[in-house]
């Protein structure tokens, strides 16, 4: 019987030929999204008695030293980087590693302890940390919001619905800014021309999309590709969106509301909420339909600190008066327009 480790080692040192290599690649994936899912939950031990499955052990006396080196480097010369990309966690390692490291019983403590004095020592020259995973009492300024890499090579249309499905799952345990998203303007693992933006210009209404479905939810991703624009409707667009995103700020970074779940059927949508701001409250939803639709929108309004009535300005337009009923909550009725988004703005009279 084979076990998980066993149909790895054995892909990673095969290749099918033709129409195998595919298959390969897809088992490949399953399996170490797998193994990973098991390390990060459980003490599973037998990798460390392999060898197989290992970090690049910071204990090591060439790692620390290199280490080292780089911040020596970094302080002569007053470079100070403006964003890292974080470590992985810790993992176990059953070499002795002196003097930092005396073997399996203190590898992940020695490994974390020089992860967490990295950060410190970035933390104090302003470098901005996205750590795939929590060292946040450590320094770290946001996590992964917790998508699959290899969603990404999925036609565009699913991409869209599966990054509101990770923010919306993402944000029960975390603000909206403390978890990062993932936007592939070139090709990322796979799914060629099905699943890339880029040329930019002839996907501009997905590339709308994809940024909306971020901005609006408080969400700041990776652009991963080689430029944010290509021609000038292309950049008018980011422009826009990054204007509207910039003119809402306080209340899109505030907590959140779960009111549905994207799952490409009908409407799916957050609130966000603040009862310290001028803007108690900013409503985002969205239609993933190839048609408008009309909708009236249940909007829970207590924690934004709003009783007996309040204003609503829709997309910006004047404001108007909306009751509330004794548990704080209004309705609103929306037309959603096809594959966009509508937004309401709530502030006490």
């Amino acid at each position: 019987m084979w076990t998980a480790q066993d149909v790895v080692d054995y892909l990673l040192t095969t290749t099918g030929g033709g129409a195998q290599d595919g298959e390969h690649r897809a088992i490949r994936q399953a399996a170490i999204h797998g193994i990973r899912d098991v390390l990060q939950c459980r003490e599973w031990l037998w990798h460390t008695k392999t060898g197989w499955f290992q970090t690049y052990f910071l204990t090591t006396t060439a790692t620390f030293t290199a280490g080292n080196k780089t911040i020596t480097v970094a302080n002569s010369a007053g470079f100070v980087p403006g964003r890292v990309l974080g470590f992985q966690p810790g993992d176990w390692d059953v070499t002795p590693r002196p003097p930092l490291q005396r073997g399996l019983d203190d590898s992940q403590w020695a490994q974390w302890r020089i992860i967490r004095d990295w950060y410190r020592w970035c933390r104090e020259r302003g470098v901005y940390l996205n750590v795939p995973d929590h060292y946040f009492l450590a320094g770290s300024n946001k996590c992964g919001m917790g998508y699959r890499e290899t969603n990404w090579s999925l036609p565009r249309a699913e991409q869209v619905i599966h990054t509101r499905q990770n923010i919306f799952d993402g944000t029960w345990e975390r603000t909206p800014s403390m978890g990062w998203m993932f936007v592939p303007l070139a090709q990322y693992h796979g799914g060629g021309v099905a699943a890339t933006i880029e040329p930019l210009a002839e996907h501009l209404d997905h590339y709308r999309r994809m940024i909306e479905s971020n901005l609006a939810l408080g969400v700041q991703a990776c652009y991963r590709g080689p430029r944010l624009f290509d021609t000038d409707a292309t950049k008018a667009m980011v422009r826009g969106q990054v204007a509207w995103y910039k003119a809402h700020r306080d209340i899109l970074e505030s907590d959140v509301l779960h009111l549905r779940r994207a799952d490409g059927r009908d409407w799916d949508g957050m609130l966000h909420v603040n009862p310290r701001l001028e803007k108690r409250s900013l409503l985002a939803v969205f239609n993933p339909l190839d048609e408008p639709i009309e909708r009236t929108v249940p909007v829970p309004l207590y924690y934004a600190g709003l009783e007996g009535s309040c204003l609503a300005s829709r997309g910006g337009a004047e404001a108007e008066r909306v009751p509330l009923d004794r548990f704080s909550r209004a309705e609103v009725t929306l037309t959603i327009p096809a594959g966009g988004m509508s937004w309401v703005v709530f502030r006490a009279e």
